[in-house]
């Protein structure tokens, strides 16, 4: 059976890569080996160094130095990564991808924010253009970010979602997106992350040989500023360097409470930089899923509404609501404590592959 994988896997973001390497490898796992990535990005979406920014703000400014410096470095990792841990297909031009795909036997959207609102006049990620693809149609965990329906799409979305033969979703946001077009409850499965262990990828090799906290920030500080967040954190662990991850390609930012940024790892090094870290700071989905798989203690945080959904959703599954916050005072009163998921993670592969051995046989 010859697979097509349809996703974010062209990002220069982590938790996007690995999610895609993940069910590339979970599917050669339980018996298809003729397993594709498209290699198709919409064209609207370019990741390229900017010229000189129109806003001349002093972070804006600094953020574009940062960019110059260290970006090319950053992307050439991710573009390596790729290019080897990927089997990408040739790029493919949006208008060609039903022809480039009728030799495929199933095509698999998931996972990820793939079905959030910008991405649904597209239809790329929902399967839905013409002539129509004759394969079995999958979404396995796919996500919506926060429950926003394009209502001028809102008929060719009815239309794409009842066409999948297998619909799955990644938390409860998106089931309720789906349910309030179709009025079907679609079965909620783990991310791609949970279902592969990665241990092809791990190294006994330490990046930084000091121990160390480790912090990966994509959107807003926390309530009352992640400088005070950081100063709370070095008391709970004392004589730890704070080494911060900034993907300078895609997301370059200037902080000043890190003892060291590191601008430029590769997906491989990000994973080395958490297993090995004393503790896990974030406010990423896919951070707080490592923290856990490599049994590191963690802090989560949101503030923003759009990463809300996600977090609560790893709450429930895992037991952590100790971990997730949104308010210094919570970080206060954290007490840090070693605990195994191991078992977890194991119950949740199961779980996914099992649903992918049934969407396929």
């Amino acid at each position: 059976m010859k697979i097509g994988i349809l996703t974010y896997h062209y990002g220069y973001n982590f938790g996007g890569v690995l999610q895609c390497y993940a069910l590339q490898q979970t599917l050669k796992e339980i018996g298809y080996h003729d397993v594709h990535v498209i290699n198709c990005i919409p064209s609207r979406l370019k990741f390229y160094l900017g010229g000189i920014p129109r806003k001349r703000s002093l972070s804006t400014i600094c953020n574009w130095y940062l960019r110059i410096r260290y970006g090319t470095r950053c992307k050439n990792a991710f573009d390596a990564f790729r290019e080897k841990y990927l089997n990408q297909t040739e790029y493919i031009k949006r208008n060609f991808l039903p022809q480039s795909v009728k030799s495929y036997d199933a095509l698999i959207v998931g996972s990820d924010q793939i079905w959030n609102f910008r991405e649904q006049s597209n239809g790329q990620f929902f399967l839905n253009w013409e002539p129509q693809f004759e394969g079995r149609k999958i979404a396995y965990a796919p996500c919506c970010g926060k429950n926003e329906v394009n209502e001028k799409c809102r008929g060719q979305l009815e239309k794409a979602l009842n066409d999948f033969d297998f619909l799955s979703v990644r938390n409860s946001e998106t089931l309720s997106f789906v349910e309030g077009i179709i009025g079907k409850s679609p079965q909620i499965v783990p991310d791609p992350t949970c279902l592969y262990d990665f241990k092809n990828l791990l190294t006994s090799i330490r990046l930084v040989k000091a121990n160390y906290i480790f912090a990966y920030i994509l959107g807003d500080d926390i309530n009352g500023g992640n400088v005070n967040a950081i100063s709370i954190l070095k008391k709970k662990y004392p004589n730890r360097k704070v080494i911060a991850s900034i993907i300078a390609y895609s997301n370059p930012r200037k902080i000043t409470w890190a003892d060291e940024i590191k601008y430029d790892l590769s997906p491989i090094d990000w994973l080395n930089m958490i297993q090995n870290a004393d503790f896990v700071y974030t406010d990423s989905f896919h951070g707080t899923i490592f923290s856990m798989r490599f049994n590191v203690p963690f802090i989560t945080y949101y503030v923003e509404e759009r990463r809300k959904a996600r977090f609560l959703e790893l709450q429930t599954q895992f037991d952590i609501s100790e971990n997730i916050v949104s308010s210094l005072e919570q970080i206060k009163s954290f007490e840090p404590r070693e605990r195994n998921f191991d078992k977890k993670f194991s119950d949740l592969s199961n779980l996914g592959r099992n649903y992918l051995r049934e969407a396929l046989k």
